[in-house]
Formats: structure tokens, C-alpha cells, sequence
């Protein structure tokens, strides 16, 4: 056998190592030592897929939350799933940490797919273009774009233009396509000429195999270090690394370049499969065929004599056909067509699902649920997987990666159902070495469209959600909404509605696994229409409650002065009322916004606060009609000017000057304040209500009584001269006013009705002489004094 050495990645806990021929197997354990493990052949070459298996498209895809990847829709419409290790990325996701269930695909923005295929720790994809994609492991240029880096996120194969591909199989480190015209290319690793260029050179492009003139090809396959193709006329063609015969063609001479493989006399190939050192086919007859090695029974000919140069049927039970394979490391699967899987091979992990680690050199049952029926499998280093008629997935066998996707890292000796996420339909599988691929759709759901309401003109953005959503079409009314985001989840996505017509429209979410309407999701509102603001001017503290007219105004947003947002109190479709923001001085612009769009743009003026210094005169009378004159600034609009809350009457205004006409008041201080558009102001100092007023005194007696005179009662009235009401809790001061001069009588306040009177004032003798007695009032804030004599009449004894 040919001793080579093969890539290697870092490994996978409890995953052999790659190590030259003829070195035993190893397997690293978790505690990273290793162990040896006896085996025949060459050393370990890993986990790779073995397919051309039917597939739908996959989608771009990646985690839950809403990302700016637009995309068009293509058709067939699915996504790509992968799960498992993820040392190299070959998940796809964008990281390079393993997931024990399905995590999305994140292919390049505007891309779907139509087929996948996993090899060793790299993947592959075929765009619904006729493109390809690739990432993962990437040393030996597996991945075609022309370098040798690794990458977690899918790149594009750099393919000749014009160059349509149709179907992808990833071997050990290398990689191949179909092309719609029947040839084939093929890049990476090309140590024994598993490109099949004639060369052992690697390559990082895509190099075109050298097949036969007149050949065309309808399915391809890689191995560890070989390759397959299937041609239109039912012949096999083999490449590559022959040192177990797995070129089929009775001898272990390797090839650069196509050789037939010897198929027994008559049989007509439908199907093949590559695995490690081994291979399938599946006849027209529904036998299978297999070639290559055997070290654990894995060609199925009940024996594991190594190697099988020629293709040797496979012994399937008595009555038995298959519709299906798959090969992996060194155990190989079939469908039978009554929709159950046999296996058969190396079964250190369960992976023939018979429910024991028992090596089988003949196909045994793996042990499917009740009632299931399996359309494909797909087969890895260690593990099995199977697509069921209604589009789950099972798998078995090793699981150290969560390469089972059930949640879990326990090995499984029968099949456990793949956690996919809710809604989805498998339509095509792959396995890795310890990875798996699917590709699936998604039934389409919708739980709803917010905001369900915007303008006829179009341009609201709008979110919708339910389920199989991505890469959807979106029709609003019948007509297509434009820019398109996806949360890759499928769960949600963004869109900007056309325009429509006034009223509910259908929302309709389109893809090519179906489709789903909310009957008036979204209603179309015409453009606000708002012609007058009133009052249109108020102060630039705010809070000024302001009412705007128009049409299309209910279910207003926003009311902006300026861009400032006020508070919008109330709104009906032809009116809303606000209070305004704060703002600066002068013209502001006032727009309303509803789910309809836009108004019209209207003016509001801010009026600064009025700025009173003074009133002149600063008095007068209370019975008003004083002329005075506020001066300050901006004062302009004065609106209203109050004497104790009394309105003035107001002549005329400037920004620094307001003549009015004082109202009537109460005698004494009155706070005045000014109010214009802009607020209100106190006038310093205010204004004082003065009144004149005259006194009155009766005449009074003078008796003498024993030794003493005595004047009995003096008694004065004050009245408000203006208004004739009498003046009270004022003080008036009594002098009699005797020969030898005034005499101090005493000072009394006048009662309710204005008198003030004095009783018993005693005076000497001599002021029997006296002719008269005063009373006076000094004054007040709001009274002039006034002064009033009466006579005084002696009365004898």
C-alpha cells in the first residue's frame, strides 16, 4: 500500500490523527494524549461526504437577530444547516466553535443554493446561479479561490465565466464539480493525481479533469485520495490513489487521469458513493456494488479480505433493492426501497445503528423509529445520517462534536431525530468527517406587520414576522415592496412598502415553498394636510396650547415646531391640539406626521417674554382713567395689562412702550402685570391708587365742672373726596386751640363710617377763651391728607 501523508487539522477530542502510512491509527483523547490503535491500510484519512445527493436550494442564513444581508429570491428556495465540529469553520457560520444542533449557513449576501457536500473539514455549495461556494479547511487550496486560508464564512470558487456547476463532491482535501455540459473540474490536494489533470501538482482553482473524449458525466464522488464520475452511459471513471483498488479497474496502480472501472458484464451504474478507501455503486437493477478496501467488512461481500481491485456485488438480504447510498470512513449505507437504511462495515460507534459497536462484513437493519421511512443517507468518519419521507433528519453513531445535532454529545448506537429548528423540511444531506451539512426549507407563516399603516406614497419601512421568511418576495397591495432585509433565522424581515391606494391592501409573502397573505395587513392613509395654526405665535418657554386644522391628521406621530417635538393633547383627522416645545425667538416651522407622511409646512412665531422696567405716572386716582405708559421691550404684543387683576385698557403697544388707561382700583399699591403672546412680566414698582379726601368736624362745648373744663366730645368724619365712602382705620389727631395756643387733644381712628371721635378732654381754665379745635389726617398710600376746624361754644356752669 502507498504510504502517504494527508492534511491535518487540529484534532477532534477522541479523533484519530492523520499520520503517515503505514502508522497505526491514534486517537486523541480528551486529556489530549494518545493511543495506539491496530488497523490495516493506510493511515487515517478522516471524514468526508460521499454525495450527489437530489437537494433543494439552500439560503443564506445566520443567527436570530435582524442583519442588513439583502437578498433576491431564487428558486428552489432553502437554506444550508451544519452542525458539529467546527475547528477549520466548515460550519459556516461565521465562528469556529462546534454546535451540537443545526446553526445557520451565513452564504454571501444576495446567494442561494441548490446542493452541498461535506469533506474532511471543508464544505462546498452550488449556487442557483451555477456558482460555487466553499469554506473551512483550506491548506492544500480545497476551497478554489485561489489561496490557502482558512475561512468560517463561505467564498466563492473561483470558476471560468460561463461555467454553470450542477453538483459538488468534497473529498479528503480536495474538491470537485460538475458542470452542466457533462465535464468536470476538480482543486486542493493532488498527491496521487486525485485532480485528474495528468498532474500530482495542487491547485487552489479548478483545473478540468481529463476525461475521455465524448464523455459525458451525469454524477461525481470523492474519496480520501481518489475520485469517481458517473457517465451518461452507465460506465464509472475512477482516479487518483489506488493502493486498495479504489480505482476499480483490478489492480492498485495509481492514475492522474480517468480510468474506466471494470462493472460486471451488463451492469449499468444509476448511483455512486466515495468513501476513504472504498466505493459504491448503485445499479440499474437496484444492487450495489462495491470495490476498494475492506478492512472492516465495509465492501459488504461478507468477508474482509482487503483489498476488492474489482467491483464485487454487495449481499443484501434476498429480495432486496436499493435506491440509495452512501460511504464513509469504513462503513457504507444503503436506502432499500421499501424506505429502510442497511449498513454495514467498521461499527466501533454505532454508526450501522443496529444497536451494537459490532463490525458487520454484510448489510444488517439499522433500527429506524416505527413508521419511518428514509429517502437518503449520507455517511461520515464515524456517523450516519438519514432524510425521511417528511423531511427530518436521524442520525447515529460517534458524537464527540454534536455531530448527531441532537443536542447533545453522547454517542448513539440507533437513530435519534436532528434538532431542527421549528418548521423546516430537509431536502438534502451531507456528512463530514465530523460535521454534517443539510439543506431545508421552511414553511411560510405570518404572525404579523408593524406599523400596519403608512403613507399611499410609499417609503415606510415596515417589519414582518412568522416563519420561512428569508429571501422572500413581498407584495403590498399586489405591488412588489422594495429593499429587502432578512433576519437569517427566517423569523423576521424588513421591507419599504410601494405606493398604494388609499385603504387596507393584502400582505402577501411569496417564496417557492409557498406562500402566506394577512387580508388589509397594512392600510395606505393619504398625507396629512394641515392649512392654519392657531394661535400662531406664543412664548418661547412653551406650553402654549395650540390647535392645528386640516385634513389626515388623526393618528398623528409627531408635531414638530422647528424639530422640536410638542405634546400632542389630542388629534381627530381634522384637528390636533398640542402644547407647544420650548423655542428661540421668531418664525418657527410647524410640521405634522402621521402614518400617512408628511404635512405641509405651517409657521409659528416665538414671542420672547415681555421685559416691563416702569409705569408712568406711577399714580393716580381710583376711580382709573389715568393715562400711563409701560416702558421696557418687546412688549409688542401685549394682550392684556392688569391693575390687582383688573384690565387695563390698553391704547396702543410697541416693543417698548404699552399707553393704556388705568382701570378703577382700592387706594393703595396695585401690582400691575403685563402679558403679551410671549408670557407674562410684573411691573417694577407697580402703580398706587391715590385719592383725596376731606374731613369734617361738628362743633363741640366747652364746660367747666368743678375745678376742671372739660370739653365733652370732638368728633370728625373722613370721607374719600372722589367717591364720598367713608374712610376707615385712619388715624385723625385732635388740637384745641386755646389763647395761649394748640393744645393736644389726642389722635383717634376713624370707625366703619369714617368718625373719628374723642370724649372727655380735660383742658385748663383759660381754655374757656378758646374760639375753635382742628382735626387732622396726615395721609396715607393711598389717601391725601386733609385738615378740618370747628368752633368751640362755652357753655356756663
Amino acid at each position: 500500500m502507498t504510504s502517504f501523508e494527508p492534511p491535518a487539522p487540529e484534532p477532534v477530542p477522541g479523533r484519530r490523527l492523520l499520520t503517515p502510512s503505514p502508522s497505526p491509527f491514534q486517537t486523541v483523547t480528551p486529556a489530549g494524549k494518545t493511543q495506539s490503535i491496530t488497523a490495516p491500510g493506510p493511515a487515517a484519512f478522516g471524514r468526508w461526504a460521499a454525495s450527489d445527493l437530489p437537494s433543494a436550494g439552500a439560503r443564506n442564513a445566520g443567527p436570530a437577530p435582524l442583519s442588513r444581508h439583502q437578498v433576491q429570491l431564487f428558486s428552489p428556495v432553502g437554506r444550508g444547516l451544519a452542525w458539529g465540529y467546527n475547528g477549520q469553520g466548515q460550519l459556516g457560520d461565521g465562528t469556529t466553535t462546534e454546535s451540537s444542533v443545526p446553526a445557520v449557513v451565513q452564504l454571501p449576501t444576495g446567494t442561494s443554493v441548490t446542493s452541498i457536500g461535506a469533506g474532511y473539514a471543508h464544505s462546498l455549495a452550488v449556487t442557483s446561479t451555477g456558482g460555487v461556494l466553499a469554506w473551512g479547511f483550506n491548506v492544500y487550496g480545497q476551497l478554489g479561490d485561489g489561496s490557502t486560508a482558512d475561512t468560517s464564512v463561505p467564498v466563492a470558487v473561483h470558476l471560468s465565466a460561463g461555467t454553470a456547476v450542477t453538483a459538488v463532491a468534497a473529498g479528503q482535501a480536495h474538491s470537485l464539480a460538475l458542470t452542466s455540459t457533462g465535464q468536470v473540474f476538480a482543486w486542493g490536494w493532488n498527491p496521487w493525481g486525485q485532480l485528474g489533470d495528468g498532474t500530482t501538482t495542487d491547485s487552489s482553482v479548478p483545473v478540468a479533469v481529463q476525461l475521455p473524449v465524448g464523455t459525458t458525466v451525469i454524477a461525481i464522488a470523492a474519496g480520501a485520495g481518489h475520485s469517481l464520475a458517473l457517465t451518461s452511459t452507465g460506465q464509472i471513471l475512477a482516479w487518483g490513489l489506488n493502493s486498495n483498488g479504489e480505482l476499480g479497474n483490478d489492480s492498485t496502480a495509481g492514475s492522474s487521469v480517468p480510468v474506466e472501472v471494470q462493472l460486471p458484464a451488463g451492469a449499468t451504474a444509476t448511483a455512486i458513493a466515495a468513501g476513504y478507501l472504498h466505493n459504491l455503486a448503485l445499479t440499474s437493477t437496484g444492487q450495489i456494488l462495491a470495490w476498494g478496501s475492506n478492512f472492516h467488512g465495509e465492501s459488504g461481500n461478507g468477508s474482509t479480505t482487503d483489498p476488492v481491485t474489482v467491483p464485487r456485488e454487495v449481499q443484501l438480504p434476498t429480495d432486496t433493492t436499493a435506491t440509495a447510498i452512501g460511504v464513509g470512513y469504513v462503513h457504507s449505507l444503503a436506502v432499500t426501497s421499501a424506505g429502510q437504511v442497511l449498513a454495514w462495515g467498521w461499527n466501533s460507534n454505532g454508526q450501522l445503528g443496529d444497536g451494537t459497536t459490532i463490525d458487520s462484513s454484510i448489510p444488517v437493519a439499522a433500527q429506524l423509529p416505527a413508521d419511518t421511512t428514509i429517502t437518503a443517507v449520507a455517511a461520515g468518519d464515524s456517523h450516519s445520517l438519514a432524510l425521511t419521507s417528511t423531511g427530518a433528519i436521524l442520525a447515529w453513531g460517534l458524537n464527540s462534536a454534536g455531530e448527531l445535532g441532537d443536542g447533545t454529545t453522547t454517542e448513539r448506537h440507533m437513530p435519534v431525530v436532528v434538532q431542527l429548528p421549528t418548521g423546516t423540511t430537509v431536502t438534502a444531506i451531507s456528512a463530514g468527517e465530523a460535521h454534517s451539512l443539510a439543506v431545508a426549507t421552511q414553511a411560510v407563516t405570518l404572525t404579523g406587520i408593524t406599523p400596519a399603516q403608512g403613507a399611499v406614497a410609499g417609503g415606510t419601512q415596515v417589519v414582518i414576522t412568522g416563519s420561512g421568511l428569508f429571501g422572500a418576495t413581498v407584495l403590498i397591495g399586489g405591488r412588489p415592496a422594495t429593499d429587502l432585509f432578512y433576519n437569517l433565522a427566517g423569523t423576521a424581515l424588513i421591507a419599504t412598502t410601494p405606493p398604494g391606494a388609499p385603504g387596507p391592501a393584502t400582505v402577501t409573502v411569496e417564496t417557492t415553498s409557498g406562500s402566506a397573505s394577512i387580508t388589509g395587513g397594512f392600510t395606505y392613509l393619504l398625507a396629512p394636510a394641515a392649512p392654519a395654526v392657531s394661535p400662531g405665535q406664543g412664548t418661547v418657554t412653551g406650553g402654549t396650547q395650540v390647535t392645528i386644522t386640516g385634513i389626515g391628521l388623526s393618528g398623528a406621530t409627531s408635531v414638530t415646531f422647528d424639530g422640536a417635538p410638542a405634546t400632542i393633547d389630542s388629534d381627530s383627522d381634522t384637528t390636533i391640539t398640542v402644547s407647544t416645545p420650548p423655542g428661540a425667538p421668531g418664525p418657527a416651522t410647524v410640521v405634522v406626521t402621521t402614518p400617512g407622511g408628511t404635512s405641509n409646512s405651517l409657521t409659528f412665531t416665538y414671542v420672547p417674554l415681555p421685559v416691563p422696567v416702569g409705569i408712568s405716572p406711577s399714580q393716580g386716582p381710583s376711580t382709573g382713567g389715568t393715562r400711563a405708559t409701560i416702558t421696557g421691550s418687546s412688549l409688542s404684543s401685549a394682550t392684556l395689562v392688569t391693575f390687582n387683576g383688573a384690565p387695563a385698557t390698553i391704547e396702543s403697544s410697541s416693543d417698548t412702550a404699552v399707553t393704556l388707561s388705568t382701570p378703577s382700583g382700592t387706594p393703595g399699591a396695585a401690582a400691575v402685570v403685563v402679558t403679551t403672546a410671549g408670557g407674562t412680566a410684573v411691573v417694577p414698582g407697580g402703580f398706587t391708587y391715590i385719592d383725596p379726601t376731606t374731613l369734617t368736624a361738628a362743633p363741640a362745648v366747652i364746660r367747666r365742672s368743678g375745678p376742671s373744663t372739660v370739653i365733652p366730645s370732638l368728633s370728625a368724619t373722613l370721607t374719600d373726596a372722589l367717591t364720598g365712602r367713608p374712610v376707615s382705620g385712619q388715624t385723625v389727631t385732635f388740637t384745641v386751640n386755646t389763647a395761649t395756643g394748640p393744645l393736644a387733644a389726642g389722635a383717634v381712628v376713624t370707625d366703619a363710617d369714617g368718625i373719628a371721635t374723642r370724649t372727655d378732654v380735660h383742658v385748663p381754665a383759660n381754655a374757656v377763651t378758646a374760639a375753635t379745635y382742628t382735626a387732622a389726617f396726615t395721609g396715607t398710600s393711598g389717601y391725601l391728607p386733609s385738615t378740618t376746624t370747628a368752633p368751640l361754644t362755652h357753655t356756663p356752669d
